[in-house]
């Protein structure tokens, strides 16, 4: 199995290694933009575009600060503003009214959003995860693990 292959299939919440994590930048309240990393690094070692082809530098695009990648004045990365996401008036057809608060939301399809993320890879310690943690549920689902095991491509309707 090759080294990517393997890194995307090895659960987050097993592992000391986080591979690729997305975040998109956005400003903060207090004007600064950052994204908050999911665990507390002990050593970022790429940060990237979502494409994974543009290699960010510390220092010079970004800084890790409580718990937070966050860009410096010049930065190449990405990333939304305030007014970018949340508009008060409507442009064009790329916003949904806002509810439950004045103004509108961005809306786009296609890659839009994903070109403007970055994919944070970083070692850390194991078992900062306290959430939930999927299980097998294959006992619900007999029929359709008896079809896959049998390589079957679609499952039929079950009869009632």
């Amino acid at each position: 199995m090759n080294e990517q292959l393997k890194n995307n299939l090895t659960p987050f919440w097993a592992s000391g290694f986080i591979y690729n994590e997305s975040l998109t930048m956005t400003e903060g309240e207090n004007g600064a933009i950052e994204a908050p990393l999911m665990f507390q690094p002990e050593c970022i070692l790429t940060v990237r575009s979502a494409t994974l082809e543009n290699l960010y530098e510390e220092g010079k695009d970004w800084v890790f600060r409580d718990g937070k990648i966050c860009l410096v004045p010049g930065s190449a990365i990405p990333f939304f503003t305030k007014e970018q996401l949340y508009p008060a008036a409507k442009w064009k057809d790329k916003f949904f009214p806002h509810y439950g608060a004045e103004g509108y939301i961005l809306f786009e399809e296609g890659n839009y959003f994903h070109r403007h993320q970055i994919a944070v890879t970083y070692t850390c310690k194991k078992g900062q995860w306290d959430g939930l943690i999927p299980q097998y549920a294959g006992n619900q689902l007999s029929r359709t693990i008896r079809c896959l095991r049998r390589g079957k491509q679609r499952v039929t309707k079950i009869k009632p």
